[in-house]
């Protein structure tokens, strides 16, 4: 998909997060310039961020017009690089519009989907430990204070443990941002295994499954007259075309296309086609995706461990004497 690369979906033209009351689909560039006319090349560019393009914002009338708003630049930009489709932030009522003017792209589904089955995810062990170079000086200390290496050991692992779980509460933070699950639900996903004397290394796995999209998850809604079901996962209003929602506990289904004969229940004999859930974000996925992030704070962590394994030897060497 060219535009996961090119567009920020998060963000839209008109601030830095897409705007309270739109939902982030996809147009289907050829429609829309059929609808738009030329003047769409003519549109200027809009605001990058981190590199990435905004996603422009439009309104469509109830004839099929479609008007762009802040960031409209996006749209000239996806035409220019020959998307078949580009990521728009629109009302519910423009994206009912726009179903029924036939403008909308089903090209992927939802912007970010997990559309594989859901499967158990494990991130790269996330280690917190002291360099070596810090080691030595550490022992240093003890060393002129006469004190046991043991006792040191104990202190560092002290400091070890207590900067995992600043850590660990950061991620967890980071995650709810990147996921827009709560913290209550994220908490089974980080498991610590603490540091001790023998060990001196403390880690941090990161395991999760892609989570549910239903409406008790991410505030997904559907009526008839929707073109799809609008969702909050990845902490951004998107709109999943022709998904919906089958019951108040069910999670948000799409069609496959695969058509198969039912062989039980109210329906055997009848053949029917296929649903398949709709899964929504992995937290052991976003920290990899976001691994740049994870490491500069686990950078500040192992420097701010040092500090205060430092400061507990000191502490220790102080009650010695």
């Amino acid at each position: 998909m060219a535009d996961r690369g090119t567009f920020d979906a998060s963000r839209s033209g008109s601030g830095s997060t897409v705007a309270r009351g739109k939902h982030v689909a996809r147009l289907n560039t050829s429609a829309v310039g059929r609808t738009f006319g030329p003047a769409g090349h003519r549109i200027a560019p809009s605001a990058t961020h981190g590199g990435r393009i905004a996603v422009p914002e439009a309104r469509v009338s109830s004839t099929g017009k479609v008007s762009f708003g802040a960031g409209a630049g996006g749209y000239a930009t996806a035409q220019r690089l020959g998307m078949s489709s580009v990521p728009v932030a629109m009302s519910k009522q423009s994206w009912k519009n726009a179903a029924r003017a036939g403008l909308i792209s089903r090209e992927g589904g939802p912007i970010a989907s997990n559309d594989g089955k859901r499967v158990r995810s494990t991130a790269g062990d996330i280690v917190v430990t002291i360099d070596t170079r810090d080691l030595a000086r550490i022992g240093a200390q003890l060393e002129a204070a006469g004190m046991s290496i043991r006792r040191g050991h104990e202190s560092i692992s002290r400091a070890i443990n207590f900067g995992m779980r600043h850590l660990r509460t950061q991620l967890k933070r980071d995650a709810r941002n990147w996921t827009g699950l709560p913290i209550r639900q994220l908490d089974g996903a980080f498991k610590m295994f603490p540091s001790t004397p023998a060990t001196m290394t403390g880690v941090l796995k990161v395991t999760d499954r892609h989570h549910m999209i239903a409406r008790g998850n991410f505030g997904a809604t559907w009526r008839r007259s929707d073109p799809g079901a609008y969702h909050r996962a990845w902490n951004r209003p998107q709109l999943a075309v022709g998904a919906f929602l089958a019951g108040s506990l069910a999670p948000v289904f799409k069609r496959t296309g695969v058509r198969v004969k039912m062989d039980k229940g109210r329906y055997k004999g009848q053949v029917r086609e296929r649903l398949a859930p709709l899964w929504g974000p992995n937290t052991a996925k976003e920290i990899e995706k976001h691994r740049p992030t994870v490491q500069a704070r686990l950078n500040i962590v192992n420097a701010s461990v040092v500090r205060e394994a430092e400061r507990l030897v000191r502490v220790a060497i102080a009650r010695a004497r």
